[in-house]
């Protein structure tokens, strides 16, 4: 008696990738740890550069970034699924490591004024969009790989949450030994390596079509690459940045 599609296996339709290999443990690791050592960086930044009392807002900022990427990967989910993850991944933490750099530039050279006046309002809202812009493709990342490896998500949100303090600790020592320039260049450091570490896992990332699977899919284990991971790996070179995502 013929039987309808089986609705309950696994494959790109229903947003399973197959299944995360170390790099991508190893990277939501590194990108957990670079979110919140950067978040609490902020508070010691804004201190010195605003008045006191917007230190806080590094929190407000970075929630409103980390939940703005996980809309979007929820309103544009073809980019994370199936043979294109692994080069969403890889694009998203290496613009999240230029973002780092880039926003701390522009919020160090850009005048802050922080006035009750429409230049104070305009001043305000460009500082704190800009900060903001890499929380976005942090939560962009941690959000893909969370849903798309839904058998591993145990695991995943586990290396998440132990990355997540291993950037509370790493802010201590990072200030023990550096500037906070230098200190933003280490963190950036760290989410170019995760960059590097989604780059390396993407072959076996990819789910393919098999006629003799019982369900119908199975897993290139090596070989191919998805499409975009070789032009992604040189925005990860020394050139971070430069290439076109």
């Amino acid at each position: 008696m013929p039987h309808g599609p089986d609705v309950r296996r696994p494959g790109p339709e229903r947003g399973d990738s197959g299944r995360a290999t170390a790099p991508v443990f190893a990277g939501i690791f590194l990108v957990a740890m670079g979110t919140v050592a950067f978040q609490v960086l902020l508070t010691r930044i804004f201190s010195v550069t605003m008045w006191y009392h917007f230190a806080f807002m590094a929190i407000s900022l970075a929630m409103f970034g980390l939940t703005t990427g996980a809309v979007y990967v929820y309103l544009r989910p073809g980019p994370f699924t199936g043979p294109r993850i692994p080069g969403s991944l890889t694009r998203c933490a290496a613009l999240f490591s230029a973002s780092i750099v880039a926003s701390i530039w522009v919020h160090a050279s850009v005048p802050f004024f922080s006035e009750a006046s429409a230049r104070g309002f305009c001043s305000v809202l460009l500082h704190f969009c800009v900060i903001a812009v890499p929380f976005f493709f942090s939560g962009i990342v941690i959000c893909a790989i969370l849903t798309r490896f839904p058998r591993q998500v145990g695991g995943l949100y586990a290396a998440d949450l132990s990355g997540a303090a291993a950037g509370c600790v790493a802010v201590i020592l990072l200030l023990r030994w550096l500037d906070g320039p230098l200190a933003v260049l280490a963190i950036a450091a760290a989410v170019a390596l995760a960059a590097f570490l989604f780059a390396q896992g993407g072959g076996e990332l990819t789910w393919v079509e098999t006629r003799g699977d019982r369900h119908g899919c199975g897993l290139r284990r090596a070989g191919r690459w998805a499409p975009g991971v070789g032009a992604a790996r040189g925005a990860i070179a020394p050139g971070l940045g430069q290439g076109e995502p």
